[in-house]
């Protein structure tokens, strides 16, 4: 009788089969799995999934019972959130949890994810030097850099916080917490991050703290700033970009020193699509423009540019990705033009980084779904029908030298670069060959 063929096992027959090709003088080319690893979904779907271009991070809140691994093996009452992180083998390479489950999207800088608690904490997690041979990673090994609590400042006052004065932290290994009532608990913040500063704004009000040391920098309250709402932060070098609503209604952008000194305050005269930063510039897409300034809040340049899209920022490049429209338009930085834009596809997810952009979608090139590359000159790449076992979405991350789909509880690892080799296109019961050199 014969054994019927599972989808995991016929995957994995075909990774193991392309790879025995290399033999041959075969070489995979973009867009050919080279791996699957199943990671399970979260019980209350309660999970965030983020890149920093290395490693893949997985973010979930845990509650119930579990299990304690190491020193303290056994059953336990969980109420937190953990942190997974995966390399480009899709291998699971460290771990850690905080004291409360998240509360916003993670923010993730050189290798450290910085995390906005439940409790009105920030928690910032990153990986411990160890023995690779030895680690246990479901433990927390000490993943924990340090939490910091703050607490809301009132109208007028800065609680000590605007001249640098250290926030309540707990360093690694330790778990000081917070004196103040839960009651009188902060308010939960969407957290951005640099190398030098995490800020976290919440409706009315804006906090930073010391990336390295997690010690408070700065805090205000709307009314300090003459601001009746924060819309939106940001991290430029040592400086915090927030673009906000006046008293009057006006949307503003403003800019903080790491001692709280609020240096530049300039009028947008229109409403706010997106804020992105680099190391010293501010990018605002705007109804119908992107303005760039400078630190000082000097208009760099301005570039016709619906700012509806979905901005993907990779050093001096921003891709503007228009789902509605199927349009990539690439603006370069350092000459302040939009230097191409190309159009006719559909996006079920995107990314980018310095070679290109890669989505999940279809191209003018292509029949129907599947997954392509566009490079960062413009020019169409390669294209790849998607697995049918997998279907025609999902989180698209680029991780080292793979590109990483998430579907569901499943982590697919697919080749990034072209050449002039062949790929396998489907995992069926057999397979498909065709050249995909560009």
């Amino acid at each position: 009788m014969r054994e019927r063929t599972t989808r995991r096992g016929l995957l994995t027959s075909i990774v193991v089969g392309t790879a025995s090709l290399a033999g041959c003088g075969y070489q995979p080319a973009g867009g050919e799995l080279a791996w699957t690893e199943s990671v399970g979904s979260a019980r209350s779907g309660d999970e965030r999934w983020v890149d920093d271009g290395d490693f893949l991070y997985r973010v979930r809140n845990r509650s119930g019972t579990g299990i304690s691994y190491g020193d303290d093996f056994g059953f336990t009452t969980l109420d937190d959130a953990r942190v997974t992180a995966y390399d480009s083998r899709g291998q699971h390479v460290w771990g850690g949890s905080t004291d409360a489950q998240y509360a916003g999207d993670p923010a993730v800088v050189d290798g450290r994810v910085y995390l906005p608690l439940a409790n009105g904490s920030v928690a910032a997690l990153e990986r411990t030097e160890t023995d690779e041979e030895t680690a246990d990673y479901r433990s927390n090994d000490d993943a924990t850099v340090w939490t910091t609590e703050w607490t809301a400042v009132d109208s007028g006052s800065a609680d000590g916080s605007a001249d640098g004065s250290e926030a309540n932290t707990s360093e690694t290994n330790t778990s000081e917490t917070s004196s103040a009532d839960d009651s009188e608990a902060a308010p939960a913040l969407t957290v951005t991050a640099g190398s030098e500063l995490v800020v976290g704004f919440h409706g009315a009000g804006v906090v930073a703290f010391d990336a390295a040391t997690g010690d408070e920098q700065f805090a205000f309250e709307g009314d300090d700033l003459e601001v009746t709402a924060i819309d939106d932060g940001a991290v430029a070098g040592d400086r915090a970009w927030f673009v906000a609503t006046g008293t009057d209604d006006e949307t503003v952008a403003l800019t903080i020193d790491t001692d709280g000194t609020v240096r530049t305050v300039v009028s947008l005269r229109s409403s706010l699509n997106w804020l992105e930063t680099t190391d010293s510039t501010a990018l605002l897409a705007l109804e119908d423009e992107l303005r760039a300034f400078d630190a000082a809040g000097d208009r760099q340049f301005t570039v016709q540019l619906d700012g509806s899209g979905t901005p993907l920022l990779v050093g001096d490049r921003l891709y503007c990705v228009d789902t509605a429209a199927g349009s990539i338009v690439a603006v370069d930085l350092d000459s302040s033009e939009s230097v191409w834009r190309r159009d006719g596809y559909s996006f079920e997810a995107v990314t980018a980084d310095a070679d290109g952009v890669y989505a999940v979608g279809t191209a003018p090139e292509m029949d129907g779904c599947g997954l392509f590359g566009v490079t960062a000159s413009g020019k169409p790449w390669w294209q790849v029908p998607m697995l049918e076992e997998v279907g025609c979405y999902g989180d698209l991350f680029p991780v080292g030298d793979r590109l990483v789909l998430r579907v569901g509880g499943e982590l697919y690892g697919f080749h990034r670069e072209p050449g002039a080799r062949y790929t396998v296109l489907s995992a069926r019961g057999h397979s498909r060959f065709r050249s995909n050199s560009h």
